[in-house]
């Protein structure tokens, strides 16, 4: 160790930034590490260690979102994503998936939407028919929640808009007073949104889960679960609340 400091002075003529020049310790200090334990010395190492640790993970997280620019950013994006999720349980025909266990003429199921019915073949072939084919299908319930379903989209595009009006890094107002207005109005109006979609997504879930208990007591070979857009709806309620609540949070 001797000779790789001497060498190391001598070829650049000082001791280099990454020579680290050990620090003194007292002699009471050193008796007292001796004495410890091998187990007891590594315990409190690791404890001093934790100890003094800066959390610097939680600060920059709480910085970013306590940023009113940053965080009416994070909370419009959250909502975009929510409005988006609500435009595609409007499209899916996956809000009730009826299933055979007894297939008859080769259908294995059907999928129900807002808009269509489609019927899944043993094969994997699937054909999909408008509702106003079969009219009875299309009920006062059915038509109440496209109704709501729309409402929340256009509530939601409505917001978007308000929302980029209203941030803090878009010169579009120049009044920051009339900003905070807008950006407060775009949080109310997601999560008016938010409860457009709630609504109808745990009113149909109600209705799929009845008449699944109804097939089970008449022993019925068909079952009904869950399609795929009410998760998807209730991840986009959850967006939408978030959104909503980023925007409405106004930092003094």
């Amino acid at each position: 160790m001797i000779m790789i400091r001497a060498s190391t002075q001598a070829s650049y003529g000082h001791t280099p930034k990454w020579v680290r020049k050990p620090q003194p310790i007292c002699a009471e200090c050193l008796g007292r590490i001796k004495t410890l334990p091998d187990q007891q010395l590594l315990t409190r190492s690791i404890t001093a260690a934790l100890k003094h640790t800066p959390t610097y993970c939680f600060e920059e997280i709480k910085s970013f979102i306590m940023d009113g620019g940053r965080r009416q950013i994070l909370g419009l994006a959250l909502a975009i994503n929510g409005v988006l999720g609500t435009i595609m349980i409007c499209a899916l025909p996956a809000w009730k998936v009826f299933i055979n266990t007894v297939y008859h003429h080769g259908i294995y199921g059907a999928c129900y939407g807002l808009w269509k019915i489609c019927t899944i073949y043993t094969t994997g072939k699937m054909e999909c028919v408008e509702y106003e084919v079969f009219a009875p299908l299309v009920d006062d319930t059915m038509k109440a929640i496209r109704a709501l379903v729309i409402i929340a989209i256009l509530s939601g595009i409505f917001g978007i808009l308000l929302g980029v009006a209203g941030n803090k890094r878009i010169n579009f107002m120049l009044d920051d007073g009339q900003k905070r207005k807008v950006g407060f109005a775009s949080g109310v109006v997601f999560i008016i949104a938010g409860f457009l979609v709630f609504i109808p997504v745990c009113w149909m879930a109600n209705i799929i889960i009845r008449d699944s208990y109804e097939l089970r007591n008449h022993g019925s070979d068909a079952s009904i679960k869950l399609g795929a857009s009410l998760y998807i709806g209730w991840f986009t309620t959850g967006f939408l609340f978030l959104g909503g609540g980023l925007l409405l949070y106004r930092q003094e």
